[in-house]
């Protein structure tokens, strides 16, 4: 397999049109049809390819699935943003590179995204990768930044060569 390197990359910012939220002070990251901005930091990458890239998302108890199934997307960002400037209505240009996941219809369960062909040209671009996340219809809410658990905030397990 080569010289792999194994790391995890924490959230470190979340945004929502129309409203504040701070991921650190949060418990819950609610995805809906209206976008949700996702920030992770970036591992020192210098050197080495991206492998994968893989969104572990848990989730978060008050989280009541929808009565169908519901799609997850994450979409790609192509201009940097600030948690701020979307709260305050200008959220970032959003890519039409996408990746989904079904959420069946009455589960919570935990969901993992592989972003790696989203993030991939973003390696070393910026000091941070940001994805938009959204579903179909309905609420999905995961675990946020400030939950008890470390392992079950949101983060990127991430895998370089």
């Amino acid at each position: 397999m080569g010289d792999e390197r194994e790391v995890n990359a924490r959230a470190v910012a979340l945004a929502v049109p129309g409203l504040r939220a701070d991921l650190g002070a949060t418990d819950a990251l609610p995805v809906s049809p209206q976008r949700a901005f996702l920030q992770f930091e970036a591992p020192a990458v210098a050197g080495r390819a991206l492998v994968r890239a893989v969104l572990a998302l848990s989730p978060h108890p008050r989280w009541i699935p929808a009565a169908g199934a519901t799609r997850l997307v994450a979409r790609d960002l192509r201009s940097t943003w600030s948690a701020r400037a979307v709260a305050e209505g200008d959220p970032p240009a959003v890519g039409a590179a996408t990746v989904a996941v079904t959420l069946p219809a009455g589960v919570r369960g935990p969901v993992r995204l592989d972003l790696t062909a989203l993030l991939a040209s973003g390696v070393g671009a910026s000091g941070a990768w940001g994805i938009a996340l959204e579903t179909d219809r309905g609420e999905a809410v995961f675990m946020g930044g400030a939950a008890v658990d470390r392992s079950a905030r949101p983060h990127l397990e991430i895998v370089l060569r």
